[in-house]
């Protein structure tokens, strides 16, 4: 007599859903919501609405390999496999946005392009400058692009881009679907650091820091529909404490400026390099400050100064290159 025999069930399908709702509570990373989702089609189905409640992430930093494409997980220290879009994969980063966005470049002088590196998506960026010289005189010329910074996710409507580019001029601004071209700001900015897109209790835009720690601040004029104008907004900037201490200690360090955005604050990051001969420079220590804003009366120029929230030494902290 022979007996069937009983079809083995997965014991990952037979959770029930409400005890996988209480399993992905307890799951803060995108990383191992990924991994939840990958054990099944029923755990896949209840990590849907767990992704959505995530919380805000911190970045993903992409590590130098030879081979295959490695991240660092800030959250939990672990380095991990990421397989990127063969198009990007020998390109030049010079970008990212929240979401899974970089924008890279093919080569020197083309190919630039915002990628979604968890889609696949991609949206082309223009490979030339358009300056004007006069009331009624333009020029379009190519340009290298340093550093582009987005103000939404580079696919959604209303998205305005800033680029730190090489050119006739250093500052340039876009808006996807309407120009084929970035639009030069007529006047270079002189020692520009670093642009990031915020929004303060006085401006909102794309806020750019200079080597003296001033600030500009540049915003649209013009609606979606015609060509894209900017204009420009600044703070009163009082000198942090060791400014110029800084500048006196050149010859023994460099100091490199950062912009980053931490629970609505604007935060400067300040990274010192060794400027010793024969050595391979090296950093020495992270300090951190966060802008506090005095709103003037009557329209006037709004006051900020530098706040000092900690002091941070390379053996601590460390910032990973972009491949």
């Amino acid at each position: 007599m022979t007996c069937s025999r009983r079809s083995r069930r997965d014991w990952s399908d037979g959770v029930p859903s409400e005890l996988l709702g209480v399993v992905l509570l307890h799951l803060h990373f995108l990383a191992d919501c990924v991994y939840f989702a990958a054990v099944c089609r029923a755990w896949r189905s209840a990590a849907r609405g767990g992704l959505a409640a995530l919380p805000r992430q911190l970045p993903w930093l992409l590590l130098p390999s030879p081979g295959v494409s490695t991240y660092l997980a800030l959250e939990s220290g672990a380095t991990r496999r990421l397989y990127l879009p063969e198009s990007i994969c020998d390109a030049r980063l010079c970008g990212s946005h929240g979401g899974g966005w970089v924008t890279v470049a093919a080569d020197a002088w083309g190919g630039h392009a915002a990628v979604d590196l968890l889609s696949g998506a991609r949206v082309p960026l223009p490979d030339r400058l358009k300056i004007r010289l006069g009331a009624a005189t333009t020029c379009m010329y190519s340009l290298l692009l340093r550093t582009v910074v987005f103000s939404a996710a580079p696919a959604s409507e209303g998205c305005l881009a800033a680029a730190h580019v090489s050119c006739a001029t250093n500052l340039a601004f876009w808006r996807p679907g309407t120009n084929a071209h970035w639009t030069a700001w007529p006047d270079v900015v002189e020692g520009l650091e670093d642009i990031i897109y915020h929004k303060s209790e006085v401006h909102q835009g794309f806020h750019v820091l200079t080597s003296k720690e001033d600030f500009m601040v540049y915003s649209p004029t013009t609606g979606g529909g015609g060509p894209l104008e900017m204009s420009s907004g600044s703070y009163h900037v009082k000198r942090r404490m060791n400014y110029f201490g800084d500048l006196l200690q050149g010859r023994q360090s460099v100091v490199t400026c950062y912009l980053v955005e931490s629970r609505g604050k604007l935060l400067m990051v300040l990274r010192y390099y060794s400027r010793w001969r024969r050595v391979v420079r090296r950093t020495i220590k992270f300090r951190i400050f966060e802008m506090n804003l005095v709103i003037a009366p009557n329209n006037g120029v709004p006051r900020a100064s530098w706040g000092d929230r900690r002091a941070v030494w390379s053996g601590i902290l460390s910032r990973p290159r972009l491949l």
